[in-house]
C-alpha cells in the first residue's frame, strides 16, 4: 500500500502525539487526499451542541431482527486468560448489501486479517459512499476514556502480555455505539481473538475502524454506514474488565491514535475526561510511540 504514516509530537494542549496521513496512491478516478498537517477544528457554539443533541435524541434506531445462530460463550484460554468471544449477537446478512459483501468478498475472517494487517483492497475503498472529514465522532455519548494505546509485554502473563492497539471507552452495558465517521462494513462477527463482538468499517480515504467487545452488533458486511449513526451496543465481550468500547483507527495496518481526531467532540460536550483520565489522555499517544518503535510512531 503507498500510505505514508508520520506522527509529530506537535504543540498541542493536550499533549497527544498527532498523526499525519498522507494517503499518496490515488483512488480509481479520485484524486488522492494528502493531510499534510491535522488542523484541529474549533470547539462549536452552544447551539450547534444543543442542535446535534437533539437530533440525536429524535433519531430512531433500528435494531436488526434477524440475528446469525448464537454459538453460547465461546470461552478459550490464551497466555493464562479465560477469554469469552461470545454471546454472539451479529445481524443475518441480507438484501443487497448482502450481494455487495458477495461481491467483494467481504464478511470474512481472512478480510478482517487482512484489514489490520495490511490495510484495505482498492476495490473495498472505491465501494465507500459518503464524505470524507478529517474529524471523527466519539463513538459513545457520554462514554469515558479508560486507556489508550500499549506495547504490552510478550513475555508477561495475563492481560498486561497483549498490546493495545486502540482506546478504550467506558460506557454502560448496552450503551449505543455511533459510527465515528462515513464508511463501509467490511466484517461484523466474532472471529477475531479477544475482541468478542467485533466491526470493521472501512473509510473514504482507505482509514479502518475497529469497534470491539460489543454485546451486539447492528450492522454487517456490505452496508454503508454515515458519521453518528448507531451500529451497536457496548459489551464486554472479548477480553474486557468491564462494559466498554473498544476503539481501533488503522491506516495499511498500522495502528494510529485516534484521540486528536476526536478533539471538537472532546471540546463541544462536557469532557468525557475525569481528572485522572486526562493524564492518560496526554501520555497514552506518546506511550504508544515509545512502545510500537515503527513507522505509524516515528517522527
Amino acid at each position: 500500500m503507498g500510505a505514508v504514516i508520520a506522527l509529530g509530537a506537535l504543540a498541542l494542549a493536550l499533549g497527544c502525539v498527532v498523526a499525519v496521513i498522507s494517503l499518496d496512491r490515488p483512488v480509481g478516478g479520485r484524486a488522492s487526499r494528502r493531510v499534510a498537517s491535522l488542523a484541529w477544528p474549533a470547539a462549536p457554539d452552544a447551539a450547534a451542541v444543543a442542535a446535534e443533541a437533539t437530533a440525536e435524541e429524535e433519531g430512531t434506531v433500528i435494531a436488526p431482527w434477524d440475528w446469525m445462530p448464537d454459538r453460547g460463550d465461546e470461552c478459550h484460554e490464551y497466555r493464562g486468560l479465560r477469554i469469552c468471544e461470545g454471546p454472539r449477537m451479529v445481524p443475518r446478512p441480507h438484501g443487497p448489501e448482502a450481494q455487495l459483501a458477495r461481491q467483494l468478498g467481504l464478511g470474512t475472517r481472512q478480510v478482517a486479517q487482512a484489514l489490520l494487517h495490511e490495510g484495505p483492497a482498492r476495490d473495498w475503498v472505491l465501494a465507500v459512499e459518503g464524505e470524507y472529514s478529517d474529524e471523527l465522532q466519539w463513538p459513545v455519548r457520554g462514554g469515558r476514556l479508560w486507556r489508550g494505546l500499549l506495547r504490552g509485554d510478550p513475555d508477561g502473563d495475563g492481560e498486561e502480555s497483549f498490546p493495545h492497539h486502540g482506546v478504550d471507552i467506558g460506557g454502560d452495558l448496552g450503551a449505543h455505539i455511533h459510527a465515528a465517521a462515513d464508511g463501509l462494513v467490511a466484517y461484523s462477527d466474532n472471529e477475531l481473538s479477544g475482541y468478542g463482538n467485533v466491526m470493521l468499517v472501512v473509510h473514504v480515504d482507505g482509514a479502518v475502524a475497529l469497534y470491539g467487545h460489543c454485546r451486539a452488533n447492528y450492522v454487517f458486511a456490505g452496508q454503508q454506514v454515515r458519521a453518528g449513526q448507531v451500529i451497536g451496543e457496548v459489551g464486554e465481550t472479548g477480553i474486557t474488565r468491564g462494559a466498554h468500547l473498544h476503539f481501533e483507527l488503522r491506516v495499511d495496518g498500522e495502528p494510529v491514535c485516534p484521540l486528536p481526531f476526536f478533539r471538537r467532540w472532546l471540546q463541544g460536550r462536557p469532557g468525557p475526561f475525569g481528572p485522572g483520565e486526562l493524564a492518560v489522555l496526554r501520555h497514552s499517544c506518546l506511550r504508544a510511540r515509545e512502545g510500537y518503535g515503527g513507522a505509524a510512531f516515528d517522527q
